[in-house]
């Protein structure tokens, strides 16, 4: 904070030491700076609320690296104090890569010393002339492979990609704008029965007619590839960004039959599929698995020994469960580098759907000796058939293990399985546990609970006629503050707002 203080002292004429204060009231001192240091003051203070708040568990978070954005820094203070804004900026936060616009007067300002650390911008299409291409076209009569949906690679496109190309015929993936006349085959695949993929769907079946063929589980569940094609070897080359990760299953199938899930019914019982050496290979190991209940198979002690011995890295994408976690497995997943979907840090996967056995999850999480400085996700959902009490006291829970953070994932209906619990949603003293929930913070991944905020906040506003204004000031609290006001105008959403306006 010596920079900070030293900035209040020289810039503002504010004693520093005064600030420390616990009877400090700001409202005076701040209505007598003049509009300069009032304009001064407001990106610092911002400043440290944000790594104050992104980093609590830190003493110094300033130097921590980062980026940030600032428009115009040089509007903030007065051209006298212009070079010695930005070197206090930059000894602020040493580590920060900032990216910055500015006036050109003010651009031939900036000191030598931090004109050495510039790095260079590429030029944009409008600062040269643009060349004209001719569209892409396709090879002729090629075999047209469509995800529909989904954010990771589909492994049953990369299958009928490998089969198709061993046939000889050129194979074109497309995500959005799959219309092409001279396609001679068109398969697409869709894993969910969201309005979005539906609408493409019906789309892509007025355009090509009998000639698409369709399948995944956001269809029909009992659909499957030909037993030649599972076989064979998911197709690489038709995702390059997976670069040197490997994809598939071990095992599918669970136990459990979950209202809300389909895997009983698609895949049914757990059973072996591959080895995980049949899945990776010299070039390929960090693998991302996508097995549905990988530790309730009866060999997945095995499993995982196995890939422990190959010293892999491995996204256990579809979590963990960890009613099936012992002792041996617990040691054997500490000795396996469990990582994110990009394999950029480490991280762990569990899901927590509902509010049994939480004395036994901590009894287990403790097996894996997990402390504040790692990264466990729990999947929670919700809309399904959780009140807001349930929803608040498994946000609780998680909070109170080390290391652990919550993924808020919103049921969306398959098969027309609707929320049990949707009438009865809100019991009890709702404003006091809406106070409670924004209170609760965890250090990453807030944007799932920001999403969570604003499905309550609508159907709160539906119940009451009213905002629950302590969850509308938290979900705009870094995000989107300039919608704020139409938001609250339109009673989040649920009304028109100025000339027919709504907010989401």
């Amino acid at each position: 904070m010596t920079e900070v203080n030293q900035f209040f002292n020289t810039c503002l004429g504010i004693d520093p030491m005064f600030l420390h204060s616990p009877d400090l009231e700001l409202h005076p001192i701040w209505r007598k700076l003049s509009p300069w240091r009032q304009r001064m003051a407001i990106p610092v203070i911002d400043i440290c609320r944000h790594l104050y708040e992104t980093f609590p568990k830190t003493a110094n978070p300033f130097p921590m690296p980062g980026v940030m954005l600032f428009h115009r820094p040089d509007l903030f203070c007065t051209d006298k104090r212009f070079v010695s804004w930005i070197h206090f900026l930059d000894s602020l936060l040493p580590n920060f890569q900032f990216i910055i616009t500015l006036a050109d007067r003010n651009a031939e300002k900036i000191p030598p010393a931090i004109t050495k650390k510039r790095l260079p911008i590429g030029k944009t299409e409008g600062d040269s002339k643009r060349i004209r291409r001719k569209p892409a076209r396709l090879p002729t009569k090629p075999v047209l492979l469509v995800q529909v949906d989904g954010k990771l690679p589909n492994l049953a496109l990369m299958k009928l990609s490998r089969y198709h190309k061993e046939q000889g015929k050129e194979v074109i993936l497309k995500r959005r704008g799959a219309f092409y006349r001279n396609a001679e085959r068109v398969y697409a695949s869709t894993i969910f029965n969201f309005g979005s993929s539906v609408q493409y769907l019906q789309q892509l079946r007025k355009y090509y007619g009998d000639a698409l063929q369709v399948g995944g589980s956001g269809v029909d569940l009992s659909l499957r590839l030909p037993k030649k094609i599972e076989r064979m070897p998911a197709d690489y080359t038709l995702y390059p960004e997976l670069e040197d990760r490997a994809i598939g299953f071990v095992t599918r199938g669970c136990p459990h039959r979950c209202p809300f899930c389909i895997v009983p019914e698609k895949e049914g019982h757990p059973r072996k599929v591959n080895s995980i050496r049949s899945l990776v290979d010299k070039n390929r190991k960090k693998v991302i698995l996508l097995d549905d209940n990988l530790l309730s198979h009866p060999e997945a002690t095995d499993i995982l020994k196995e890939i422990a011995s190959l010293n892999l890295k491995v996204n256990f994408t579809q979590s963990l469960d960890m009613r099936y976690l012992n002792q041996a497995k617990a040691e054997l997943l500490k000795k396996i580098d469990c990582m994110n979907t990009k394999f950029t840090r480490p991280n762990h996967y569990f899901s927590l759907n509902d509010n049994k056995r939480f004395k036994t999850i901590r009894q287990k999480y403790q097996m894996l000796g997990f402390t504040y400085r790692d990264n466990v996700e729990f999947i929670c959902m919700y809309g399904f058939n959780t009140t807001l009490a349930q929803d608040l006291e498994r946000i609780r829970f998680l909070r109170s293990l080390p290391g652990a953070y919550v993924f808020m994932q919103e049921y969306k209906p398959v098969n027309n399985i609707v929320s049990s619990h949707d009438g009865q949603f809100f019991e009890g003293d709702v404003d006091r546990m809406l106070d409670e929930l924004v209170r609760i913070v965890f250090t990453q991944n807030m944007k799932s609970m920001e999403k969570y905020y604003k499905w309550i906040s609508r159907k709160y506003a539906q119940r009451y006629n009213r905002l629950h204004h302590g969850l509308v000031d938290t979900i705009f609290k870094y995000n989107n503050r300039s919608q704020k006001g139409l938001y609250i105008a339109t009673l989040a959403g649920t009304r028109n707002g100025p000339a027919g306006s709504k907010a989401g």
